[in-house]
């Protein structure tokens, strides 16, 4: 049951509109935004995650701004959203400076919360988990972008022995550069979003060409809420995506890319791999120039975000950038079926 407020000042929380003699009721449009904040923060766990799910909606704040994760955090902080809102909390000293008041003077302001106390508390709790709340909990930070994620076909779990730039699973030895598993990973999840129109897409487009310039905190987090888990056996990489369940009613999508071993030829003596040609120069299989390669290979909407020619990036340890290899058994394949 609402408190009526005689002379309500300043806006109320951000899902709330002043109601009659002063009351406090739920915004028509806002209110919804906020339990969905929460639910998917809960859904997701990553308040900038949240932020571009909400974007990629068409919601906006109060102000008509696009979200960020700050102004998701404020949402998740407020005790408003669950009813419990108080004024009058401040006041000006006598420095001039404004001071909290005595709680005995504050005017509290019930209302029909939005969410649940046990959905409030959920969020609470997981953002007392995040780095910095509360002060002196003691954090465990995660150095690799696929820590928990990465197994084994044998079902080990991988992990990154210290000083060990890769992947190793402890049960058979199999191991995978974290360097290639960074690439393979970035080259696949471009196409995985590019080919479904009902996620965000825009600021991935070209997440392959600058993954690994991303923070490692950022690229952990996007793994996190996309990728549900990988595998890798000895000739193959496993990715098993998921889709939000406020976006789609799906659960998850596999995809199968680049091989984990490289074999120099096929039993025809062929090369499998060969590299792009050098600009102003052809392809002595396919006689296609460069640039004509690349639009065979690489994702893009003249050929529906699907290459027709597969192809796979080799990195080494320790480097940025790639080569990127074309399989010469799937050029040659589409040149008979031109």
């Amino acid at each position: 049951m609402a408190v009526p407020v005689n002379k309500p000042k300043g806006k109320p929380p951000f899902g709330f509109m002043w109601g009659s003699e002063g009351t406090m009721v739920h915004h028509p449009q806002n209110a919804p935004v906020v339990r969905l904040v929460f639910e998917l923060f809960v859904a997701h766990k990553v308040k900038l995650k949240v932020a571009e799910l909400l974007n990629g909606m068409g919601h906006s704040t109060a102000t008509g701004s696009a979200w960020t994760d700050v102004q998701v955090d404020r949402v998740l902080k407020h005790t408003g959203a669950r009813g419990i809102y108080a004024i009058n909390t401040t006041r000006v000293g006598e420095s001039g400076k404004r001071e909290p008041r005595p709680e005995s003077e504050w005017i509290r302001i019930s209302a029909d919360p939005i969410v649940s106390d046990e959905l409030f508390e959920e969020a609470a709790g997981i953002l007392s988990k995040k780095p910095g709340t509360p002060a002196g909990t003691i954090q465990r930070r995660t150095e690799h972008t696929f820590t928990d994620l990465a197994y084994c076909s044998c079902g080990g779990k991988m992990r990154v022995p210290a000083s060990n730039p890769r992947y190793v699973c402890p049960n058979c030895n199999t191991k995978v550069p974290i360097i290639d598993l960074e690439n393979f990973f970035a080259r696949d999840l471009a196409t995985f979003l590019l080919e479904d129109e009902d996620l965000p897409t825009d600021q991935y487009s070209d997440i392959s060409d600058r993954w690994l310039d991303l923070p490692p905190d950022v690229r952990r987090d996007i793994a996190l809420s996309y990728l549900d888990s990988l595998t890798v056996d000895k000739q193959e990489i496993h990715f098993v995506y998921r889709i939000p369940s406020s976006l789609k009613d799906a659960t998850s999508i596999r995809h199968t890319v680049a091989p984990t071993d490289i074999d120099s030829t096929d039993s025809q003596g062929r090369p499998k791999y060969v590299r792009l040609p050098k600009a102003g120069t052809s392809c002595p299989y396919s006689a296609f120039s460069r640039s004509k390669l690349n639009q065979l290979i690489l994702p893009s909407k003249d050929n529906d975000y699907d290459p027709p020619v597969k192809s796979v990036a080799i990195t080494q340890p320790g480097k940025k950038r790639g080569v990127r290899m074309i399989v010469l058994s799937s050029l040659l394949k589409f040149l008979e079926q031109c």
